[in-house]
This record gives structure tokens, sequence and C-alpha cells, in this order.
């Protein structure tokens, strides 16, 4: 972008919040961070963390304005495309349905505020298996209310607009589960996100590099995925240019 190459409205970027991390960069592990960064500093109370095992997850907005913050100032960006609460099946496990819908009342006007102020464009869900495990399981999240939920709040002109979730030949319930009911009927995640008007991303294409074998090589797996009907991306990890350049050849090749 500093040369004129490609210009930004020619990428579009996300991160997320919701999990609280460490820092690598300040030699911080979780636990640490969170005392000394969140708690010491009042950006996240006792009270807000929803701990899970060794993880913990917090909807308050407070701690979303400082993630949003942090990420403008690393990317070096005015403007986030996408930012996704990440994992909200960890706060649903521990809060009750009614309370974890409250919740998300509070977080989506708060993010409206952040689309307003420019420091965002869209938000959304990026979660593991809470829209794709059954209702009765915990952690489930219904989709239904979640849209109930921001037309209560926020009306039809809201920007929840993405979903994200795994998808590959092993975990592959966003095709084949009817988990998330859609005026009384059963659809997938991927058939009722249409319905909504919702974008979906798909994460773990290769499971956690679990699927990666002389038989089927990457690019076959992500071709497969780039393939289904309602899957708008795929999110892949990817440390070398040369896997940059060639997961880009495979866009080309898709269309």
């Amino acid at each position: 972008m500093d040369n004129g190459t490609i210009n930004r409205e020619e990428i579009v970027i996300s991160t997320k919040a919701g999990i609280i991390p460490g820092d690598i960069d300040i030699g911080l592990v979780p636990k640490k961070y969170l005392q000394k960064i969140l708690l010491d500093t009042a950006i996240v109370e006792e009270a807000d963390l929803h701990i899970v095992g060794n993880q913990r997850h917090v909807l308050a907005p407070s701690y979303y304005q400082f993630a949003i913050e942090q990420s403008r100032k690393h990317l070096g960006i005015n403007t986030i495309d996408i930012h996704y609460i990440h994992n909200p099946e960890l706060s649903m496990r521990v809060l009750s349905e009614e309370a974890f819908y409250k919740q998300l009342e509070v977080l989506f006007l708060f993010y409206e505020e952040q689309v307003s102020k420019g420091n965002i464009r869209y938000y959304g869900f990026a979660t593991w298996n809470g829209l794709l495990c059954d209702p009765e399981e915990q952690g489930y999240i219904s989709l239904e209310k979640v849209m109930k939920t921001l037309l209560k709040v926020v009306g039809v002109n809201h920007h929840f607009k993405f979903l994200q979730f795994p998808y590959n030949k092993i975990i592959h319930y966003a095709k084949t589960r009817r988990n998330q009911q859609v005026n009384q009927q059963f659809h997938t995640v991927l058939d009722a996100a249409k319905e909504f008007g919702l974008i979906t991303v798909t994460s773990a294409p290769f499971n956690l590099g679990k699927l990666i074998d002389r038989d089927c090589t990457p690019n076959d797996h992500l071709l497969s995925i780039l393939g289904e009907q309602n899957i708008s991306s795929v999110m892949v990890g990817m440390k070398h240019l040369n896997h940059v350049i060639n997961n880009l050849r495979l866009i080309q090749i898709k269309h």
C-alpha cells in the first residue's frame, strides 16, 4: 500500500476479541496480561469474566473498545472492515440464556456506535462450535435469537453481517446438521445464514493440519470448500509468501 501497488479498498481486514489473550511482545502470558493490562486498569472487572477451563471470555463493551483501539493502532489503519466477537459460546456456557442475550444487547449497541464513529465497518461472530452444535448442547447459540436481539435493539439497519465457523471434511456440520431454527423449521447454519442475509466465512480448512496428506493436497481442500454454495471466504493461516501467492491463485480458479 505504501508504494501504491494496491489500495486499502482492495483488502478486507478483520480481527476479533472476546477471549483474553497474552502479549508475546511484552512477555505476558494470558493470566498476567489479564491482571496487569485489563484488571489493574479497570478495563474489565472480575465480574465480567466468564471462565471455562483455562479460557476467560468477556462480553463487556469496555474490553471490546480496548481491543478495537489496540488493533487499529497495531495495524496502522483507521477502520477495521470486520470485527468479530470471538467464541461467544464460552460466555453462553457460563451465563443463563436470558443473561447471554441481554449482554449481547448492550454489546450490539456498542458495535453500532463503533460503526458510526468509523472505527469498524461490520461486525459478527467468529465461533468454533457455538453455531454448529445441537440445541441441547452447552454453549449452543441460536442464530434466530441473535437476529431477534439485533432487531430489538438496533433495527433492520444493523451492521452485524458476518459469521465465521470451522468447515472441512471432518467438521462438516455447517452443511450437514440442521440445528438452526428459522420460522419454526430447522436449517443448517449455512442455509440459516442465507435466510438472514449474513455472509459466511469458514475457518480450519485443514482441521488444524490433520487433513494434510498425499491423497488430498491443501489446494484440493481449499477448492472443495470454495466451491460450496453460501461460503464466501476461507480463512487460512499462512506464514510464507509462496503460500499467499498460491492461495490467491485458487480464487482465480474458483471464478
